[in-house]
C-alpha cells in the first residue's frame, strides 16, 4: 500500500506512482487535498486505509468456497 498525498510539496505524487508501480501486489492510494503531514494529521484515516488493505489481501488470498468442494 502507497498513500500519498495530492498536495505533498516534499516529494511529488509522481514518486509515489514510480513506487507502487515498482512494488508486486502494491496499491495506490492519492489523497486528495492532503500534504505530506497527512499520516500525523489523519491518523484515523490512515489506519482505516491500512486495515482496508490488510482486509482486501485475505480475501484475494482466500480460496472461493466452490473451490474447497
Amino acid at each position: 500500500l502507497v498513500v500519498h498525498g495530492d498536495r505533498d510539496v516534499l516529494i511529488p505524487v509522481e514518486n509515489a506512482r514510480v513506487l507502487a508501480a515498482t512494488i508486486p501486489g502494491a496499491r495506490l492510494h492519492i489523497v486528495e487535498g492532503a500534504g505530506h503531514g497527512y499520516p500525523a494529521q489523519d491518523p484515523v484515516g490512515v489506519h482505516q486505509l491500512v486495515t482496508d488493505f490488510f482486509h482486501a489481501q485475505g480475501e484475494e488470498r482466500r480460496p472461493a468456497a466452490s473451490a474447497s468442494r
